[in-house]
């Protein structure tokens, strides 16, 4: 399955030629929870592009801490604990 443009570029900005070693596992998930996780922020921050920005900083903030993603009783839960919070921080910050 091919990573996403978005989220394909934002890995490689972060992570460099890291970005293409990802595990096909990874691009699997963001397609798998990508569209949730954009709908969440949406209902948030009433801003389809600031919902799709805050879905990318989940998934770059789960490929930071891989050792609470691998340990993450549920993964989805976990996932959107994360989003949820991104999105509240950048609503906070627009205000």
């Amino acid at each position: 399955m091919p990573a996403t443009t978005s989220a394909h570029k934002i890995l490689q900005g972060a992570f460099g030629a890291a970005a293409e070693g990802l595990p096909e596992a990874y691009w699997e998930l963001i397609e798998q929870y990508r569209g949730e996780l954009v709908n969440q922020a949406l209902a948030i921050l009433g801003s389809l592009e600031d919902a799709e920005d805050v879905a990318q900083e989940t998934f770059c903030e789960a490929f930071r801490d891989r050792e609470k993603l691998a340990q993450a009783d549920s993964l989805g839960a976990w996932l959107r604990s994360i989003n949820r919070a991104n999105a509240m921080d950048r609503l906070r910050r627009k205000r």
